[in-house]
């Protein structure tokens, strides 16, 4: 079984659709070429698509029978080791940080609403995007980092205030009344961190 592809329709945009369509569809066709039996997406518009792939690479109902697939053959622990190289600017920066912050927030006010997954940033998201953001985020004020956009070390006083900020524009924008959880989520969202930094403060 294949991975999911995250991608969502984006409905305002013909453009940015269509590059999401394009990724679904070259995830897709990776997935079965490397001798994967079926898929799954992220919305039933892309159902067709990812079928219609799969039927036309993988014409018998799995495979089993089929040669070893030669994907990965070349691909060394030196490969596997090796880290991106990111330009001085792009990857550590107050954008990133802040959108961090905003998919931990975002998803801990849906878990309180009981909701396991959410559509964010034209992608479909779970537990696992809100905890890989509040580990790279940890990563980055264990280590002291700066954001390299505007050379400010990333804290548990900053983290703090972008949060406030994040549960104030939603506030702002309506989106914190009725049933929404904002304020709530912000504030387990920062005592979690505040929590770190009395730890912090013990060592």
């Amino acid at each position: 079984m294949g991975g999911m592809a995250a991608a969502l329709p984006i409905k305002d945009d013909v453009v940015a659709n269509t590059e999401a369509i394009a990724r679904v569809e070259k995830d897709k066709e990776r997935e079965v070429l490397a001798g994967h039996d079926g898929t799954w997406v992220a919305h039933p518009a892309f159902v067709a698509m990812a079928k219609s792939i799969f039927d036309k690479h993988m014409p018998t109902p799995n495979q089993i029978t089929t040669a070893s697939c030669s994907i990965g053959e070349t691909i060394t622990e030196a490969n596997l080791l090796e880290l991106p190289s990111i330009p001085h600017g792009q990857a550590i920066t107050s954008v990133g940080l802040k959108k961090g912050i905003s998919i931990i927030l975002c998803y801990t006010e849906a878990w309180l609403r009981g909701v396991g997954c959410i559509p964010l940033y034209n992608h479909m998201e779970d537990a696992a995007t809100a905890e890989i953001s509040r580990a790279q985020i940890w990563q980055w004020r264990y280590h002291e980092i700066s954001t390299q956009d505007d050379n400010l070390t990333i804290d548990c006083d900053r983290i703090k205030r972008l949060i406030d900020a994040e549960v104030l524009e939603r506030s702002k924008n309506g989106v914190a009344d009725g049933d929404g959880k904002w304020v709530l989520a912000g504030k387990l969202v920062s005592f979690s961190w505040l929590f770190v930094r009395a730890l912090c403060n013990l060592n």
